[in-house]
């Protein structure tokens, strides 16, 4: 448990006005930053923790894909040297997230070199850049590759930074504890929180998207008083989907399993043998409920108008999809996601909250209102299509399943 509340945390300091204008992020950080996006830009990742504390405020931050400066294995010093990365981002972000240091931990560089290195990388963010500084702490994390807990040296030097850091709010540097709720509460990771890294054994150092969706929690509850979050729209308005409301019962369902109704000019599909049930909570959402038993890894529900959306734009326009999406319940859920696809020559897929490479998804009641990274149309692109997936994998005989409802949908030109 980290010990220090950080500067500003007195009941007498004045209460700030919420500053609710547009915020531009960039991302710096090392692999734990990497994992927000794809490397071809083209997807926000549930195991990122940006990309699901969009999800998760009403996309309260414009986060273009190019403003990940996660490097893997990176240093404090390796951020360093490429920290004026920053300047050359457009638009300028007015806010950086910073997540670093889980790599010096283990290292021979000290506490007060790896203080000495944040210090830099804060002083060049709000006095060179001009922006404000999200100050991440550490992630708790064990050994590499053996999984032990850290050596008393390590641990101790982690929870120093991190009290540091915790040390360093003002009104340019707003500090974040994101170590406490990833802990097992005696200096190690809680293991449900964090991917199990092949390569390494038992070494948890990567959140998973359960795990993301706890950072992204902890950050938001610390940001909201300063920047608010933003409702979801009425997604009815400047849609390019045929049926923009999702009204209707008329729809198709495929699948030998699929039963129920699904909404006009809608498919409801399953890739793999399976339950799968279409009901509408009202006549305006689109509710899922799809069960597997198959022993596979691939067992896939699939939510998208019959007939592709070929108008309302022209080849060249930026759009971006979207979608306000409550997962219910379920087990074994590798993701429940948006993709929309520009089925121009290249026929490329841009997506939020894709497929995790395991089935540890979040699968408490959550609502998350995804948007794609914005899609420049191709300039010979004949149609798009926006689909909803829920993945889940039942391999080694144990069965998967999920609940959720489609609230919204909706395809538009920005």
């Amino acid at each position: 448990m980290l010990t220090h509340l950080g500067k500003g945390t007195s009941p007498l300091v004045k209460q700030r006005v919420i500053d609710t204008t547009a915020k531009t992020i960039a991302l710096l950080g090392d692999s734990i930053t990497k994992q927000n996006t794809s490397d071809d830009g083209r997807a926000y990742l549930p195991e990122g923790y940006a990309s699901m504390l969009n999800a998760i405020t009403g996309q309260r931050y414009t986060f273009p894909t190019s403003h990940n400066l996660g490097v893997s294995s990176d240093n404090i010093s390796e951020i360093n040297a490429r920290i004026t990365d920053l300047a050359s981002l457009s638009p300028a972000p007015d806010l950086v997230f910073v997540l670093a240091g889980t790599n010096d931990i283990t290292s021979s560089t000290t506490e007060a070199a790896m203080i000495s290195g944040m210090q830099s990388i804060y002083d060049y963010i709000t006095g060179t850049l001009g922006a404000k500084v999200i100050a991440l702490t550490i992630l708790p994390r064990n050994q590499n590759p053996s999984g032990a807990p850290l050596s008393a040296a390590d641990q101790t030097k982690l929870e120093n930074v991190n009290n540091w850091i915790l040390s360093q709010g003002s009104d340019d540097i707003i500090p974040v504890n994101t170590y406490d709720n990833l802990s097992d509460g005696m200096g190690n990771p809680d293991s449900q929180y964090f991917n199990k890294q092949g390569d390494y054994g038992t070494t948890y150092v990567h959140p998973n998207p359960t795990g993301a969706l706890v950072i992204a929690r902890d950050i938001a509850a610390r940001l909201k008083f300063r920047f608010g979050v933003y409702d979801i729209p009425d997604m009815t308005q400047n849609n390019l989907l045929n049926n923009p409301d999702l009204s209707g019962t008329g729809g198709t369902l495929t699948g030998a399993g699929v039963s129920g109704v699904v909404s006009d000019d809608f498919r409801l599909y399953s890739f793999d043998e399976g339950t799968t049930v279409g009901s509408k909570p009202t006549d305006t959402q689109q509710k899922i409920v799809s069960s597997y038993s198959n022993n596979t890894t691939y067992d896939k529900t699939r939510f998208h108008e019959l007939s592709d959306m070929t108008s309302g734009y022209t080849p060249g326009d930026d759009v971006v999809g979207e979608a306000e999406i409550e997962v219910l319940s379920g087990s074994r859920i590798e993701g429940v996601w948006m993709q929309l696809t520009d089925k121009g020559g290249s026929n490329l897929n841009y997506s939020c909250l894709s497929k995790y490479q395991d089935p540890e998804f979040p699968s408490e009641n959550q609502t998350y209102y995804l948007r794609t990274p914005v899609v420049t149309t191709q300039g010979d692109s004949t149609a798009l299509q926006l689909i909803v997936y829920a993945e889940m994998n039942s391999a080694d005989g144990e069965s998967a399943d999920v609940s959720f409802i489609v609230k919204q949908m909706r395809c538009r030109v920005v």
